[in-house]
């Protein structure tokens, strides 16, 4: 689950910017926030599922919190931009990066959620099946 997420979150980050040099930046407020959303967001959720433990115990779970909350409102941007959109031109690669912008704040929810529930130390799934 935890590679899973990386790579939904390495491919998110990695497709946007590639969206971003071949489309231009985004002139809407509302979309420069979307893309803003789009690129920090994966970073933090890469952070937090991979692991990072510089923060203390009480401080990492806000960390946690604020990343959760952070892919909840990128998925609700997602459908908000979805829908404005509609119907949007056939281009290449529309319906791929529509799903991976859909999938990877879903997935990366699970991910932080499992391992909270693990535990706060490394290999947290696998000491809780223990």
């Amino acid at each position: 689950m935890k590679m899973f997420t990386i790579l939904c979150n390495v491919g998110l980050a990695l497709f946007t910017c590639l969206v971003l040099a071949t489309d231009g930046t985004p002139t809407e407020p509302a979309y420069i926030i979307f893309m803003l959303l789009l690129i920090l967001i994966p970073v933090a959720n890469g952070l937090v599922v991979a692991g990072w433990r510089s923060a203390g115990s009480g401080r990492r779970r806000g960390i946690e919190r604020a990343v959760v909350a952070g892919n909840i409102l990128l998925l609700g941007f997602a459908i908000w931009a979805i829908v404005d959109r509609y119907p949007h031109p056939a281009e290449p690669g529309l319906f791929e990066y529509t799903a991976l912008v859909m999938l990877t704040p879903v997935v990366s929810v699970v991910a932080i959620l499992r391992r909270r529930a693990g535990g706060s130390r490394p290999g947290g799934e696998v000491a809780a099946a223990r």
